[in-house]
């Protein structure tokens, strides 16, 4: 097993902490690069919008519940630096986004539902 070396760094006269894994500014950053961590918590906090919405709008008409889901549940805070990731991650958002959709309103066409993932030009390696 080969050992690996942490760099020291120094500021301000103390050592700077050295891990793996740091969330900054609400993106995941870590040491291989990949995009994967940051597109797992996407999911979890999708469902939980959706189901707010669900909850709050549900006596709404579906042109509502549509133009609420758009404004609320695809928001994607920094999916655009996103270029290092598995095509699985992707999928699962994929389905994710689908679910969530569908549970709101469930008249939209399916070709619309990958709208936003097109428009930010996100393809998987």
């Amino acid at each position: 097993m080969r050992k690996t070396v942490t760099p020291l760094l120094k500021l301000s006269g103390q050592y700077v902490k050295y891990v793996d894994q740091y969330k900054y500014l609400g993106i995941v950053l870590n040491t291989e690069l990949s995009d994967d961590k940051d597109i797992q918590r996407q999911p979890r906090y999708q469902y939980c919008a959706a189901n707010k919405l669900r909850a709050s709008f549900s006596r709404c008409s579906n042109l509502v519940k549509n133009i609420v889901f758009r404004s609320f549940c695809t928001l994607m805070y920094a999916s655009q630096l996103w270029c290092n990731f598995k095509k699985s991650c992707m999928q699962r958002l994929c389905v994710a986004y689908n679910l969530m959709q569908s549970s709101i309103a469930r008249c939209w066409l399916k070709k619309q539902r990958n709208v936003l993932l097109k428009q930010a030009q996100i393809t998987p390696n």
